[in-house]
């Protein structure tokens, strides 16, 4: 038979337990409320982004890097090709060839990584939470959808990946209704002070010059 003594330490043992176990369950419960606000928390005063990016859908496997401003501007570099936007005159330059395509921000695409990342905060509202397996990483997927009717940016659905217990974005998936455009985010950095002179061109001797203006 336990002693008075014995059943007491057993009973504090059971309970450590029991709150080491109940703490851990908590910490791996995540609520769409409670991801979205720690998105919002991280990401809300993004002015600049800096990320490196790999294709998934619909054409896999294009690297690429970016360096964009809130206010529009951006340099997205790709293995061929390099476009400047100063946020009134689009440079679509190509070495190999010798060449720059010049035309106005008019024709600037109404979707793209960076665009997605300055207002997917205040544009769209989170839906649902799901768990997904990609490669080696377990990730969750936020769900948005735009506010109100119509579809913000042409998008119908948006997922964010993050690692669990993170706020680090490792996935963008962005479905427009006809396709699913998917990027893997290598490496992404907020609020770096971006070089002066970046967002502007001018195409040395030597290149040919396309204006499309």
């Amino acid at each position: 038979m336990k002693t008075l003594i014995e059943r007491i330490y057993t009973i504090i043992l059971y309970s450590i337990v029991f709150v080491i176990a109940h703490s851990d369950a908590l910490s791996e419960t995540y609520t769409v409320e409670s991801v979205f606000a720690s998105l919002r928390a991280k990401y809300s005063s993004m002015k600049t982004v800096e990320l490196e990016f790999q294709s998934v859908e619909p054409v896999s496997g294009m690297v690429g890097s970016l360096q964009a401003e809130k206010s529009g501007k951006y340099v997205l570099t790709l293995s061929d090709r390099k476009i400047i936007c100063d946020n009134r005159t689009i440079w679509n330059i190509i070495p190999n060839r010798k060449m720059v395509s010049i035309s106005s921000v008019k024709n600037k695409p109404t979707t793209s990584i960076d665009i997605i990342l300055f207002t997917f905060l205040y544009s769209y509202q989170p839906i649902s939470i799901k768990e997904y397996s990609v490669g080696k990483s377990n990730l969750l997927a936020l769900e948005l959808h735009p506010k109100g009717q119509s579809a913000a940016m042409g998008i119908k659905k948006l997922r964010v990946f993050l690692k669990k217990g993170s706020t680090n974005i490792e996935r963008i998936s962005a479905d427009d209704g006809n396709q699913d455009m998917v990027w893997d985010i290598k490496k992404l950095n907020i609020n770096s002070k971006l070089q002066p002179g970046l967002f502007s061109y001018s195409p040395p001797v030597g290149i040919e010059v396309i204006d499309m203006r």
